[in-house]
């Protein structure tokens, strides 16, 4: 009984750890409006730019990611824009 009790608490500590990391790997960069960004805590700002870093595969910091998106996302009229399309409007210049 107590080894069933805590293979079931192993598995629920483990599936709690990886739940996070599958939630970043499943966001699409592409579908969230600079709206949707602005409206968001810090922890999703940052969750937001670390999966844009890796769409991009940038070697860009984190920080300076979600700095940066958030300055773009302030600008007139890219509220509609996905932060995809609002960071990567410029670049090609």
């Amino acid at each position: 009984m107590k080894t069933t009790a805590a293979l079931i608490a192993a598995l629920g500590l483990t599936t709690a750890v990886a739940a996070p990391a599958f939630a970043q790997e499943e966001m699409d960069v592409a579908a969230v409006t600079c709206a949707e960004f602005d409206d968001m805590d810090d922890a999703g700002k940052m969750a937001v730019a670390e999966a844009l870093v890796t769409e991009l595969e940038s070697m860009e910091n984190v920080d300076a990611a979600m700095v940066e998106l958030e300055g773009v996302c302030d600008e007139p009229n890219n509220e509609d824009s996905a932060v995809l399309t609002a960071l990567t409007a410029g670049s090609a210049n």
